[in-house]
């Protein structure tokens, strides 16, 4: 991939954000302000919008305020077939630990309010794998195009929470993806941190075992250890449990 650089990825950048910003042009200006993407970083006002509606309703999941308050936003950003997905990703997150950078917030709670501005990001994230139409994995694995797969290993983005939520609702591909990658000798997978934090989101103990066993495997590998143990702690408690 030297082919590509700071500059192609910069460009591909610019051309799903106007992209996406022209499919929302018809949105009300309330759900249109969402895809004004600068940076990757989410616009102060349309989050404020969107925690006074969490902040109201209490007793609904995140996923559901999505579909009942940005249906439509939902529609143009997230792939035909994997709305259902889309939702549940968004409705897991109060399960995780929270983690903003250097922040991290040591205890889990019920409320979904300190998950909005993440939640906008994996819908942003799945308005990615709609423009490039590819599937997550085949990012990984290598089925996708060369500069896609350069852009997105190379850009910050939020996928474990899009990883975790295809391995609980069975994606086989995916699953079978993820184990490739952890056992594979040489297979063109590579393994992340968001990666990581896709396995310990999700609930499947298969998947723990594997990436146990992976970090035995690892002894002095200084940086496969760091990335997981460094990870081992952002998603279910019983992940963390059993690589403890």
């Amino acid at each position: 991939m030297a082919d590509f650089n700071y500059t192609t990825r910069r460009k591909l950048m610019q051309n799903w954000a106007g992209w996406l910003k022209g499919q929302g042009k018809f949105l009300p200006t309330s759900q249109k302000q969402f895809l004004n993407i600068i940076d990757y970083s989410v616009l102060e006002e349309p989050a404020r919008w969107l925690e006074t509606i969490v902040r109201q309703n209490p007793e609904m999941s995140l996923g559901d305020i999505f579909r009942e308050h940005m249906g439509n936003l939902v529609h143009i950003c997230v792939p035909e077939g994997k709305e259902d997905e889309f939702y549940y990703a968004l409705d897991q997150l109060n399960q995780y630990q929270l983690t903003a950078g250097w922040y991290r917030r040591s205890v889990r709670g019920k409320s979904y309010l300190p998950f909005v501005r993440r939640g906008i990001r994996i819908l942003w994230s799945y308005s990615w794998l709609k423009y490039f139409k590819v599937d997550l994995i085949d990012i990984w694995m290598g089925g996708a195009e060369p500069e896609v797969m350069d852009f997105a290993r190379h850009q910050t983005w939020n996928y474990a929470e899009i990883l975790a939520a295809k391995i609980d609702l069975g994606d086989q591909k995916t699953i079978e993806g993820m184990k490739d990658i952890l056992l594979g000798e040489n297979n063109t997978g590579l393994l992340t941190y968001q990666l990581i934090m896709g396995i310990v989101m999700s609930k499947n103990q298969e998947l723990y075992e594997i990436l146990g066993n992976f970090l035995l495997a690892a002894r002095l590998q200084e940086g496969a250890r760091q990335a997981v143990c460094e990870t081992m702690d952002s998603g279910r408690p019983e992940a963390f449990m059993y690589l403890f």
